[in-house]
Order: structure tokens, then C-alpha cells, then sequence
């Protein structure tokens, strides 16, 4: 079998596809004539291709008369697995079209721990029940995962600020209010200013930026004090069985406490005051917009949490500072 020169050893690239296809449409169309009439091209120029495809193999592909042409041995292995290249590229294409098109694949979601058991977790079964091409791979965690480099499609994050080089859409703001036990208050007196809360025992959840300062929006503006306390935990659960057994009082979000507070196991211990600049926030890289999924699931969130924010049993305090793109209450 005549051996061709061959050139130095070369990465594939597009312009191999484009010799392939060439090639699979001469095999195909059984000459160089026919194949430049269904490919558009000059025959000087498929001829062109098949030369350049066969000088880069060090091999050649056909066996060409002036009245014939045919696969040599090799040629014929070598169409074979042509023919599966481009079957991978067309599904490869096909795919891509296809997401999008109709919410459709694998979503890799991030949320905090409780807020995403208690809020996001839920409203999971109805989005897949809606979107049955969909499949869902949820982490929970407080910790803040690099979507891009751990491979998320989406995060849940509860947040004073919109992170640098994602796309954010506010879900919904979320309200913080002080609260405590009757037992502590029974025990201890109950705050009537926020300058009060210096003198009692206030629990911290270490994850929040305020950290030993709070401040509060309330009738005469926002207020600043500085408090300490015995006990910090960096899970929500772990601070509201604190609270719930007489701990100390503690600035708690109004989705952790509601249903407690509407059962009067613990009480608003300053009505009026709320701590506003934290938001609801679903974050994703840039080519999230152009993922149905993705978009699916941002706007599925928003309208469940609007509805939420209805019925939430305590309603937040009017903030111009909190997330002003949310135009409903706090969860």
C-alpha cells in the first residue's frame, strides 16, 4: 500500500472535521464530482481536502482512476470510524439545541443549611413534578461553594451583598428581628430599647456579618448597639433550641422562628425593630441565562417565596436598604 510523507504530528481540530466531512461525502456520493455538487464546492477544492486529510494521516485514504474510486484497507477502517465522529458531533449539536429549548438536565444546586431544608428543599417536589425532564443533585451547606470551579449550576445564598461575577436575582429580602423565650424574659426583664439588648445575654449565629453588632431599623431610624453573650453556634437549628429552652435572646430570621413565634413559644422582644439588609439571593455564572433550567428554577423560586412572604406570620418592617429589586415581604 502506497505511503504518503507525512507531516509532523498535530492536535485534531476544526479544520479536521471539515476534512472528514469532505471525506465521508466523496465515499458517500462515490466521486469527487458528485460530492462537490452536493457539498457546493469546486472539485479542485474537495480534491484540495482529501490531499490535506491524507498528508496529515501519512496514509492514503483512496484508490482513484480516471473511471473509478474506492477505499484502500485503511480508507475503509478509517470511514468507519469517521462515520462515528460525526454521529458524536451531530448528538453532541443536537444536545446543545436541545437545552435550549425546553428546561431539560441535571441541576447542581447549593443552599444554606436551614434555610434550604426549611424553605428551598420543599419547594423542590412541585418544580420537578412541573418540569418532569429535570433532575435535581441538591447540597446543603453553609459554606460558600465556587460555583464555577465545583461545578454548580445555581446557589441559594441569604446575604448582605451580591457576589462579584455572578449573576444575582433577589428571591425575596430577609427579615431578622431580636426574640427570646417568656422563660428568659420572665427571668431576666425584657428590653425596652435596643440600647437594653447590651445588658442581656444575646446568642450569635457566627455566620452573620453583624457578628457582636447589631443594628435594628425601627420608628426612630436605624440604631447600632454592641452585645455579647455565652453561647454562638453557626446553625440556625442549634441557636433556635437555644432560644426555645431560656438561653439568652438572639437576632434570628423570621423564616427559622415564624411558626414559633405564632405559637408564642418565643416572643418579638423589640415590635418594630427589624434588622432589613439581608436578601434572598439565587446566584449563577454568566451562561445561566441561557439555560432554561436554570431560569426555570430562579423563577419558580421567586414566585414561591412571593407567596411565602404572604402568608409569613410575621411581616417585615418597610426598608428602603433591604434588596430594593424584591418587592414583596421577608421570608
Amino acid at each position: 500500500m502506497a505511503q504518503l510523507p507525512a507531516r509532523p504530528r498535530e492536535t485534531a481540530d476544526m479544520h479536521s472535521l471539515t476534512h472528514i466531512a469532505v471525506f465521508l461525502r466523496v465515499v458517500d456520493a462515490g466521486s469527487f464530482t458528485a460530492a462537490a455538487r452536493k457539498l457546493g464546492l469546486s472539485k479542485p477544492t474537495v480534491s484540495k481536502h482529501i490531499a490535506t486529510l491524507e498528508q496529515r494521516l501519512g496514509a492514503r485514504l483512496l484508490n482513484r482512476t480516471t473511471r473509478s474510486l474506492g477505499l484502500t484497507e485503511i480508507g475503509a477502517r478509517f470511514y468507519g470510524h469517521c462515520q462515528n465522529i460525526m454521529a458524536e458531533v451531530a448528538t453532541a449539536e443536537a444536545e446543545v439545541l436541545q437545552s435550549r429549548g425546553a428546561p431539560r438536565g441535571r441541576l447542581r444546586i447549593s443552599a444554606p443549611m436551614c434555610f434550604g431544608d426549611r424553605r428551598v428543599a420543599p419547594e423542590l417536589p412541585e418544580f420537578l413534578d412541573r418540569y418532569p425532564d429535570i433532575e435535581i443533585d441538591l447540597s446543603l451547606s453553609n459554606h460558600h461553594v465556587d460555583l464555577i470551579k465545583e461545578g454548580y449550576d445555581l446557589a441559594v445564598r441569604v446575604t448582605r451583598t451580591k457576589p462579584a461575577g455572578l449573576v444575582s436575582t433577589c428571591l425575596a429580602p430577609c427579615t431578622h428581628l431580636v426574640c427570646a423565650a417568656p422563660a428568659y424574659l420572665d427571668r431576666h426583664g425584657r428590653p425596652r430599647t435596643v440600647a437594653d439588648l447590651a445588658g442581656h445575654n444575646c446568642l450569635m449565629y457566627v455566620f452573620f456579618g453583624s457578628g457582636h453588632s447589631w443594628q435594628l431599623d425601627g420608628p426612630n431610624g436605624p440604631e447600632t448597639v454592641k452585645v455579647g453573650g455565652r453561647f454562638q453556634a453557626d446553625n440556625g437549628d442549634a441557636l433556635r433550641q437555644a432560644l426555645l429552652s431560656g438561653l439568652g435572646l438572639a437576632l434570628m430570621p423570621t423564616y427559622l422562628v415564624g411558626e414559633d413565634l405564632a405559637a408564642g413559644r418565643l416572643c418579638d422582644v423589640l415590635p418594630g425593630h427589624r434588622e432589613n439588609s439581608y436578601a434572598v439571593l439565587a446566584v449563577h455564572p454568566e451562561e445561566g441565562r441561557d439555560l432554561p433550567k436554570v431560569q426555570a428554577l430562579v423563577e419558580y423560586l421567586r414566585s414561591r417565596f412571593a407567596l411565602s412572604s404572604k402568608s409569613d406570620s410575621v411581616p417585615a418592617a418597610r426598608s428602603e436598604t433591604a434588596a430594593p429589586t424584591c418587592r414583596h415581604p421577608g421570608l
